[in-house]
């Protein structure tokens, strides 16, 4: 396996990232990630034995071409990301050098072997507010510095893609969910506080997002892999096509727990992303896939109740140890 060509995957240490890793590795492929020195490996350790770490950052022009033509992958998988957290990001000059500079540079960097893909992921952010399902062909208004940048390294993907015939593709992700997701993150909070009892402090019960399953975004995102050299330039949604409420999801997390934990509503004021209808219209993506969700929300929030839940033991175990 190791003569084999690699696929090279930024922010493969991420939520999303090592779901993704752990498919590929599972699947036989060679691995090679980008990781900063000071990147926190935990979500790899069931598979950093089978995997290749480079140390470098996506804003280091000179160190993504020097290990992308050393090791030659076959592929991309383009995740690293200055992300978004509650409308709150870094400050702006690293949202640029990340999401815009890292992106133009992995992609400049690809363009000196004959890849099989490049699949970046976007975000359902891109759109800005809507009041209706989206389409990948809407014209994007996004409203602060982090979806303008995403928007920017899909823009500069898909011209890339087009100009030189490229297998770049772009999954648009709404908002992801499972185990193992980022601290601080909405479902994770809502779980994490259901379990403890706490009081839930919210915004308006109105406001919706469309969810997706992690290991369902896997799926798409492996077929993406396999199909992308007759889709280059292409973006798709990848969401779960419905619109949930903050209200009905609050209430579907109290019934899994079983949580006697107290709703309290307009607590303080949302995002400035939030929006009363969030849905992606997953047509174009269901046309070019045979990709469809696994998991229904009661399923997939079932399964996070459950990691939250064996955290919960297992710091217990060590407080008393």
């Amino acid at each position: 396996m190791r003569a084999s060509r690699p696929i090279f995957i930024t922010g493969g240490a991420g939520f999303i990232g090592s779901y993704l890793v752990e498919r590929l590795v599972r699947d036989g492929h060679r691995v090679a990630l980008l990781a900063r020195p000071t990147t926190d490996l935990a979500n790899l350790t069931g598979v950093r034995h089978a995997i290749e770490i480079f140390n470098g950052d996506i804003t280091d022009q000179k160190r993504i071409a020097e290990l992308v033509t050393s090791l030659k992958p076959k592929g991309f998988f383009h995740l690293a990301v200055s992300t978004i957290l509650a409308g709150k990001t870094a400050p702006d000059n690293e949202v640029i050098r990340t999401n815009v500079h890292g992106t133009v540079n992995l992609i400049n960097a690809a363009g000196s072997v004959d890849y099989d893909f490049f699949i970046q992921t976007g975000s359902y952010l891109e759109y800005g507010p809507k009041d209706h399902s989206v389409r990948e062909d809407e014209l994007c208004a996004p409203g602060e510095l982090y979806s303008i940048s995403k928007l920017a390294g899909t823009l500069y993907g898909q011209a890339i893609a087009r100009s030189q015939n490229k297998p770049i593709v772009t999954f648009r992700v709404f908002t992801p969910y499972g185990p193992r997701s980022q601290k601080g993150r909405f479902v994770e909070v809502l779980v994490a506080r259901a379990l403890a009892g706490e009081d839930l402090k919210l915004s308006k019960p109105e406001v919706t997002r469309d969810f997706i399953y992690v290991e369902d975004l896997v799926d798409l995102l492996v077929e993406g892999m396999e199909k992308a050299k007759g889709l280059g330039g292409k973006i798709f949604n990848a969401g779960g096509g419905r619109a949930i409420s903050f209200g009905d999801l609050v209430s579907l997390v109290l019934k899994q727990t079983n949580s006697k934990s107290g709703a309290h509503w307009n607590a303080f004021a949302g995002a400035a992303y939030d929006s009363d209808f969030c849905q992606a219209d997953m047509r174009k993506t269901h046309e070019a896939f045979l990709w469809r969700p696994k998991h229904t929300l009661a399923e997939g929030i079932e399964k996070t109740v459950e990691w939250c839940r064996s955290g919960i033991a297992d710091n217990s175990h060590k407080n008393h140890a």
